[in-house]
């Protein structure tokens, strides 16, 4: 389904990474690990804007996807992914003494 659609629209789902990997835009209505490259619809005020930038089509679905995952995401495969696991978990206010 994701492969044929124009846009996903969605709460907050693993459809919308899936439409990353497809390079299709979304449209969200609630808070979401996606905000920062998908529009966000709180009122329905926000609609008109969502859609248009949704028909745009000018998202930059590789860039965000390196951001995502190498920027803000551990990699278990390095050395140091347990200190950035527990810096990670400290700026989320979470004091773990692992």
């Amino acid at each position: 389904l994701i492969a044929k659609c124009s846009y996903i629209v969605t709460q907050n789902s693993t459809a919308v990474f899936e439409g990353i990997l497809q390079r299709k835009p979304a449209i969200l209505f609630a808070k979401s690990d996606f905000h920062h490259i998908f529009p966000t619809i709180k009122s329905e005020q926000d609609a008109p804007e969502a859609f248009a930038r949704v028909a745009a089509k000018n998202m930059l679905f590789m860039k965000y996807l390196y951001w995502y995952l190498r920027m803000n995401a551990v990699d278990i495969r390095r050395g140091d992914a347990p200190a950035k696991a527990r810096e990670l978990l400290a700026e989320a206010g979470w004091n773990l003494r692992l």
